[in-house]
Formats: structure tokens, sequence, C-alpha cells
């Protein structure tokens, strides 16, 4: 079955479940078809921070089988918000979730495919799964909606990018998009919408509308 959209969401987003809830809740009422994946968000944050203060390389440094399994524990978490998503512990049933609801991927499973790419981030996954689900179309929700010009947490005057190629001088830069990235767009040709999960659920708009209306598109050349 042909998948409309792979949507990676920040793991940041889980920082406040109250706030989480409502999104995912419209988010997946959606009529498209979507696949889901998720970043490492807090637990992530922790053993980072962990390795930090004890001045040593956890093994979820460099193991990408422990951050998948981050990622795998989050997409338990999003499923128990809301009934539309089903965890699915691989490509086959993902494309063939049951009807009315939406497969989000059990990362774990995939952690050896995962182990081959150059970047190691949750973005850089998530186009990996688009591909592999024959996809061309990626949804990036951060707590930012979009890309902009400079930082929009520091400037109150920050400019909105509504569109740019993916050899954009910008995105080599740490923006709300993950280092790696924009590599993997032009790779893959895949087309990558990049959107605020908060102005998202606020929005009375579905989900394809407020892409084309709302989100910082990103395009491979």
């Amino acid at each position: 079955m042909t998948v409309d959209y792979v949507i990676k969401l920040g793991g940041s987003l889980l920082n406040d479940i109250a706030a989480a809830r409502p999104f995912v809740t419209k988010l997946a009422n959606t009529r498209a078809r979507c696949v889901f994946t998720v970043g490492s968000g807090p637990l992530g944050e922790f053993f980072i921070a962990l390795g930090l203060e004890r001045q040593t390389n956890l093994p979820f440094d460099s193991s990408v089988e422990c951050w998948a399994a981050l990622q795998s524990i989050n997409a338990r978490l999003l499923c128990a918000m809301s009934d539309r998503l089903v965890l699915a512990p691989d490509y086959a049933s993902a494309s063939r979730g049951p009807a009315g609801r939406h497969a989000i991927i059990d990362a774990f499973p995939l952690a050896a495919r995962f182990a081959r790419l150059p970047h190691q981030t949750a973005d850089v996954r998530a186009a990996q799964i688009a591909h592999d689900l024959d996809c061309d179309t990626l949804v990036v929700f951060t707590d930012v909606n979009g890309v902009y010009r400079t930082d929009p947490k520091i400037d109150a005057a920050a400019v909105p990018l509504r569109s740019l190629p993916a050899s954009h001088p910008l995105l080599r830069e740490r923006t709300s998009v993950d280092e790696g990235l924009a590599e993997m767009l032009t790779a893959y040709k895949i087309t990558a919408y990049v959107a605020g999960a908060p102005h998202f659920t606020q929005s009375p708009l579905g989900l394809g509308d407020y892409l084309a209306r709302c989100a910082t598109a990103i395009y491979p050349e």
C-alpha cells in the first residue's frame, strides 16, 4: 500500500506530554497514509548528560542499537497516546497497517540497517525509512515552525524560509534539521517539510494543506 508521508516526530516534543497529546491526536486522525518515527527525546538527553557528568563515553554514545532502543521506547509512548497508532516491527507491517490506523516504526529491529548510514541522527534514519518504503515525502515536526534565517528562539524577528534547496548553506549548520539530512534528500530524491508541532496543533488546517501553506519545504537537487 502506498505511503503518502513518512513523519518524523522530534523527540523533544516528549518533554511536555500534556502538550504532545493533542498534537499526536490530531496528527493520528489524518486521512493520509502515514508511517511515523520518533527521535530519542528526553531519554537521549539524559544519557548524554550522564556521560558528561561522569566524564566518560557511555555505550549509548556509539551504539546504534542503544539509540534505536530509546526510539523504540518513545514509539511505545506515542502509541499509548492514540489508539490510531500501532507499533510496526518491520517495513512489511508498516506498509500494510490496519485501516484507519497509522504505523509507527519500532527502530530497534532495524538497528543493523541504520548502522550503515553515514550520519547517525533520527532525521537521517527517517530519510532512510522513507526511501525503503518508496515514499518521496518526509515530514519533520519539531518545536520550531520551520527553518529560519536566524534562530527564532533567540531572534524574535527571525525570517522564516518557505522553501530552499537541499544544498542551501544554512542546512550545513545546526538548525531544526539534523546534520546529514540534506544530502540524504538529494541522494534519495525526497522532499522534506519542516513544521512546528505547536503551530500545527492550533491550526484549523489538515495535514496536507498545513504543509503546503505553513511548513518549510526542502527540495532535492
